[in-house]
């Protein structure tokens, strides 16, 4: 029979307790055959009454009795001591092994992950993704569990299919949910020098065995090339800006972005200053090159540290390279290329140097002889070399040449009109292209030329005897040499 709390509630109390008294003395009667104790039903029925953690109400599975948050007996569902009956539990309370509970704040406990979804949220939620890398590079993949895996355990592993060993795999906290990260799971791979590919499974099986998997596949490339740049860069303090341009190609063909790496604060030295001239973002023909231009100009002497990045705004993939710009009073040295007439150096020039000094006033000869090249132009400085560094590029085939005579012709400054060098050639080369640097004094800059040597005689209108002035017999005839010095060679 059921008894009504609402209709008899001081009824339902005298009768637990009246009906506990009678199920003690049983016991007491028949079972230990001692007189009954009145102090000791008191103590039976405390220690079937127990106390969790923080305060919290619990009561043996094995006493069907109702226990609200006050410890107030509400009724139980029979009078006698059945261990086979249903434990009830109160509103607020759960089962927890033999006991009730009683929930924390009245909340819904824990509901346990059984199946779950991996995926990689960067990527649509992707189930396999392909991810290209440049090389030396570094990659961090967020990996999720969609229900969150909140057990610190249940740890994320990979299998490795291939052995190109173009990365290197490392699971961050040793594939432990990152709690601070939405419990993600991390997984890093850092290329290498090597070009390749690897393939990855990587794999999740929590404690109730339900196991799921994502792929990788990683593809290694050197994507980004670069051309038309060198290490050094020497620009004259106080003189004209230099440009300085720099081609980059992609052959994946993605947009391209390129940094001048603390460029404000190289700015703000006032020692050198780099301006880019155009756009710095790329998003076309970036398999056929883009260039990237900015100009340096020397302030004061100084010698900086230039770091230029090129980002692939795809992969996000990045390759840096590193110049060093020289701001010097005056430009003594010049660079074996041919960077200031936009023109690539091949291997069908060589290469012929007049460092003139007042101590050595002979000009040099080329290696092939056919060239006697002499620095002219002696320039307003008070220090070291006062006369212009001459460079002359001229096509050869290597071979060795002996001439008693030779053509001649004058490099003259276009811009101020002195006369930089002279120049004495083979007749062999009349007609044929060649190129000319030197250091312009007034523009503070270093000069390149494209010009060909004169044919003089095919000149029209004009005759060898008309041309005396500037083609003229030295007093004494010399034998060519390839020491790299000698005395003016005759005219022919």
């Amino acid at each position: 029979m059921k008894w009504s709390r609402t209709i008899f509630p001081s009824i339902l109390t005298m009768s637990v307790i009246f009906s506990g008294c009678n199920v003690a003395d049983k016991i007491n009667e028949n079972i230990l055959n001692i007189e009954e104790d009145p102090l000791d039903n008191t103590q039976n029925k405390s220690d079937n009454n127990l106390t969790g953690n923080n305060g919290t109400t619990v009561v043996d599975k094995n006493d069907s009795t109702i226990i609200d948050k006050n410890n107030s007996t509400i009724g139980n569902n029979s009078g006698t001591n059945d261990t086979n009956q249903t434990t009830q539990c109160q509103t607020g309370y759960h089962i927890s092994g033999e006991q009730c509970v009683q929930d924390i704040n009245n909340s819904t406990p824990v509901i346990e992950v059984n199946e779950f979804n991996l995926t990689f949220p960067e990527y649509n939620n992707a189930k396999s993704i392909d991810i290209v890398m440049a090389k030396n590079s570094t990659k961090n993949i967020v990996i999720r569990s969609n229900p969150k895996q909140t057990v610190t355990t249940t740890k994320l592993q990979y299998q490795q299919y291939t052995t190109n060993r173009a990365v290197i795999p490392t699971l961050i906290f040793g594939g432990a949910p990152i709690v601070s990260e939405n419990f993600d799971y991390r997984f890093k791979i850092d290329s290498n020098v090597t070009i390749g590919k690897d393939e990855f499974r990587l794999f999740l099986e929590n404690d109730k065995g339900f196991t799921d998997s994502v792929y990788v596949n990683v593809q290694v490339v050197d994507q980004i090339q670069l051309s038309g740049v060198r290490t050094n860069y020497s620009l004259v303090t106080g003189g004209d800006e230099q440009n300085i341009t720099i081609t980059a190609y992609n052959t994946l063909g993605n947009p391209l972005e390129f940094e001048i790496i603390d460029q404000s604060m190289i700015n703000d030295t006032g020692k050198i200053s780099l301006v880019i001239n155009g756009s710095k973002i790329f998003s076309s023909n970036t398999k056929n090159g883009v260039n990237f231009k900015f100009s340096a100009r020397g302030l004061k002497e100084e010698t900086q540290y230039v770091e230029i990045k090129v980002k692939d705004k795809t992969t996000g993939t990045t390759k840096s390279i590193n110049i060093y710009i020289e701001s010097i009073k005056r430009n003594t040295e010049f660079y074996v290329d041919l960077y200031e007439c936009n023109e690539n150096l091949s291997k069908v020039y060589e290469v012929t140097t007049d460092t003139n000094t007042p101590l050595s006033p002979d000009g040099v000869y080329s290696s092939d002889n056919s060239i006697y090249l002499k620095s002219t132009h002696e320039m307003n400085y008070d220090i070291g070399n006062k006369f212009s560094t001459v460079m002359l590029f001229h096509p050869t085939n290597g071979q060795q040449y002996s001439y008693n005579t030779y053509g001649k012709e004058y490099v003259v400054n276009t811009n101020s009109g002195d006369r930089v060098a002279v120049i004495y050639f083979a007749k062999h080369l009349q007609g044929v292209r060649y190129y000319i640097k030197y250091y312009d004094e007034d523009k503070n800059s270093v000069i390149c030329e494209k010009r060909n040597f004169p044919n003089i005689d095919t000149i029209e209108g004009e005759t060898i005897q008309s041309l005396e002035d500037q083609y003229t017999t030295p007093d004494i005839q010399i034998n060519s040499s390839s020491n790299g010095t000698g005395s003016i060679p005759q005219i022919f």
